[in-house]
């Protein structure tokens, strides 16, 4: 049985620009950063755009430091924050090493979790609808049969709303995390501390 390869890996795509910094991670020993834009991929999975496609809207944006072999991809409210135009490049290292240790696994961008979780609460929701059809129709038509039906409308509704739960509790994070790091940029563009 053939089973995909779902290890994402980051596929550089571009690069935005790049300035000379503190690397915090090394000591505060001076690098050249590049801000890049990423394109997630497996050995099952490689992304392919026809020219003139807009394949920007599945680029994640992360740093690297060439001169110390380092990349990171940034969080998702790191990201918000620098396609808005709040975040210049040199604040991004040090905004991220100062934040790092509080970050979890649902913070930084998925490749494909939200779009998983959005289907599986639309085809739980299209269950239950079809269920209550199925229901009304089997009340007026086969009353004897219609005792588990409520049931089942009621499992798929809870099922509909558990992925339906995690997106909301997803995005919440993300903006009190998007929150968070505006309070932290420096006004002046210099180093932040944790």
């Amino acid at each position: 049985m053939y089973m995909p390869d779902l290890n994402f890996r980051p596929l550089h795509r571009e690069s935005y620009l790049n300035f000379t910094g503190p690397d915090p991670w090394e000591n505060e020993s001076q690098t050249t950063w590049y801000v890049n834009g990423y394109q997630m991929e497996t050995a099952s999975v490689k992304p392919s755009y026809p020219p003139g496609s807009n394949a920007n809207q599945a680029v994640f944006v992360g740093i690297e430091s060439r001169d110390h072999g380092r990349y990171r991809i940034l969080p998702m409210a790191l990201q918000v924050l620098w396609r808005e135009g709040v975040l210049r490049g040199p604040e991004l290292p040090a905004l991220l090493h100062a934040t790092e240790e509080n970050l979890t696994i649902s913070d930084y961008p998925p490749p494909f979790k939200d779009l998983y979780l959005r289907m599986l609460s639309i085809t739980f929701a299209a269950l239950a609808l079809l269920t209550t059809g199925i229901a009304v129709w089997t009340k007026m038509n086969e009353p004897r049969y219609f005792d588990v039906l409520p049931f089942a409308v009621i499992f798929f509704i809870v099922l509909a709303l558990l992925p339906a739960g995690m997106l909301v509790c997803h995005r919440i994070r993300r903006r009190r995390l998007t929150s968070r790091f505006r309070a932290l940029i420096p006004d002046n563009g210099s180093h932040v501390s944790a």
